[in-house]
């Protein structure tokens, strides 16, 4: 069966290649913008910057502290999940979808 649903989990693997179902978070996202804004400026800087470095420690404990940051958008509007894509960068992209990124995530304009 391969049909699109709306997603209530998230298939990953994990380093190991065991596959694992992550519960994906439903937030709304008036709710994101709220806890986005609350964040201290140097907590979104590190963890842009570890996006940009594919320093995947840094972004898993850096999402560990603030999973709503997995939702996060560039100040184009791009989300960093499509970040990650866009640089190729599938470990990122991964840890990303573990951490509740949406799936449906698209370009603001």
């Amino acid at each position: 069966k391969d049909k699109v649903q709306s997603l209530s989990s998230i298939h990953t693997e994990s380093s190991n290649d065991e596959s694992k179902m992550v519960p994906s978070i439903e937030i709304s996202q008036d709710e994101v913008v709220k806890q986005l804004s609350r964040l201290d400026s140097g907590v979104v800087s590190n963890f842009w910057d570890a996006i940009q470095n594919s320093d995947i420690e840094r972004i898993s404990t850096i999402l560990l502290m603030h999973p709503v940051l997995s939702r996060a958008v560039d100040g184009q509007g791009t989300p960093v999940l499509l970040s990650a894509i866009d640089a190729q960068d599938i470990n990122v992209a991964k840890l990303l979808l573990q951490h509740g990124a949406p799936v449906n995530a698209s370009f603001k304009s």
